[in-house]
């Protein structure tokens, strides 16, 4: 998953020990745009379940994105070697 450029420019202050204040305003611009904060493709969270419309109003990920963020590794004991 390729993080989009404004991700990624909030990111790099948050690790210079800026505040997450770039973040935040990543965010709230993104949602108010309808368009995801990690990938910058359109958003109708209107056609999300309830609890991920939730999710996108907080941190402004897409569907597609939030499955890909919170889903957990295998177990190590699922990993094929």
């Amino acid at each position: 998953m390729k993080i989009s450029p404004e991700m990624q420019f909030a990111l790099d202050e948050v690790d210079k020990g800026n505040s997450i204040k770039p973040i935040k305003d990543l965010t709230r611009d993104s949602i108010n745009k309808s368009i995801c904060t990690s990938c910058c493709k359109p958003v109708d969270a209107s056609k999300y379940k309830p609890i991920d419309k939730r999710e996108y109003l907080i941190s402004g990920f897409c569907k597609k994105c939030q499955d890909i963020i919170f889903t957990p590794p295998p177990d190590d004991d699922e990993v094929i070697q």
